[in-house]
């Protein structure tokens, strides 16, 4: 399929496709026609979107991704590495969801002291020239 039609499958733009063919995470074969050269992109390509998506969802960059879904892709990883990388990524996931859920509570205890703070200068008599 030609870009347009890939970028409605995939849902993402062509600036992203043409993004990721700059940091080689796409490599869509190059079909000539003529005098004009086109990109053609198959399923694979679809897929690799896909594990872009969830690996940046799981906070991953770009250029690490790379390695990874070119040995994925390629075949290189045995069923049981493939669990042992999702593994390692959902237990940095968990520790980021811990890490945000102390930083939520701290937030919380902030703002209850903002709130007690404020009440207490309410309940202070107004002393004349002070705003």
């Amino acid at each position: 399929m030609l870009i347009q039609s890939f970028c409605r499958r995939a849902n993402v733009s062509k600036d992203t496709v043409r993004h990721y063919e700059s940091l080689g995470l796409l490599k869509p074969q190059r079909v000539n026609a003529g005098t004009r050269h086109y990109r053609h992109y198959d399923d694979t390509h679809l897929e690799r979107i896909e594990l872009i998506r969830i690996g940046a969802q799981a906070g991953m960059t770009l250029r690490s991704m790379k390695p990874l879904l070119d040995q994925l892709m390629a075949g290189e990883f045995s069923f049981a590495e493939q669990r042992r990388i999702v593994h390692t990524q959902l237990a940095e996931i968990d520790a980021k969801i811990v890490a945000l859920q102390t930083a939520r509570v701290q937030l919380e205890h902030q703002f209850a002291r903002i709130d007690a703070r404020e009440t207490a200068a309410l309940h202070q008599p107004h002393i004349s020239g002070q705003k």
